[in-house]
């Protein structure tokens, strides 16, 4: 979430100021910025897609325009003794396009951490992580974002539309056509598929279905006892002398 605040926004007069040695929009370190007029917002929350990353505590946002080749950069500002949000910097041409850019590659750096168990995190990645944790309540990440699940399904109601589901594991589900894609709607009583669900975290309540496939059916029934006897047996294979292999 982004507020913008009057009392942020601070006039200077025409001047540079230096950076520190962080790579700018540009890959270079050291970038000297308009500080004629730049654009601070304070932000508590960072979403990106389906993720939303809630601050410990507000980070201000400083945007300098015309920083190179007429982009300019978003910086986050230090707040006490708090890091400077693990170094990364926006780009854009407009406070909006450097905000999404700085939130993607946040969102990014986390999500490339996350993705790692702590033995496997190296000296640098885990003070990174370090840091992530004071700036980000990732416990409240983990307990609010949902989680995707592949699974199988078969629809065992439509009356006149599909509203019912069994999956594989026995778990049901009543839904909606809100809740699915267009494909599902289409899906007859009996018929099986592949999906991919949205699923609360916690409670694994489905949320939506983001993907569905048809599959084949399956045999209609198990052999007969006669038919298992009409089987070949092993007892009628031919003997085989290993000495003639």
């Amino acid at each position: 979430m982004i507020a913008f605040d009057a009392d942020l926004t601070i006039l200077h007069p025409p001047a540079f100021v230096a950076t520190d040695n962080r790579p700018g929009c540009n890959g270079f370190g050291s970038v000297l910025r308009d500080a004629a007029n730049p654009w601070r917002r304070m932000v508590e929350e960072v979403t990106v897609g389906e993720a939303t990353y809630r601050l410990r505590h507000p980070l201000v946002l400083t945007f300098y325009p015309f920083v190179s080749g007429g982009e300019g950069e978003l910086v986050p500002e230090p707040s006490g003794a708090e890091p400077v949000a693990l170094g990364i910097t926006g780009c854009g041409k407009t406070f909006e396009e450097a905000y999404s850019n700085w939130s993607e590659r946040l969102h990014a750096e986390v999500q490339d951490l996350l993705a790692k168990r702590d033995w496997e995190l190296t000296s640098e990645e885990a003070a990174e992580m370090a840091t992530v944790e004071r700036l980000i309540d990732l416990p409240a990440y983990h307990r609010d974002t949902p989680y995707r699940v592949r699974q199988i399904g078969e629809v065992t109601r439509r009356r006149p539309i599909p509203d019912k589901v069994r999956w594989e594991d026995g778990q049901m589900d009543h839904v909606s056509l809100s809740q699915m894609p267009p494909e599902f709607a289409g899906l007859q009583a009996g018929q099986r598929f592949e999906a991919v669900a949205l699923r609360a975290p916690g409670t694994g309540k489905l949320i939506s279905v983001v993907y569905v496939s048809p599959l084949p059916h399956l045999p209609e029934a198990s052999p007969t006892p006669a038919e298992w006897e009409a089987l070949p047996k092993t007892a009628e294979a031919p003997q085989v002398s290993w000495d003639e292999v």
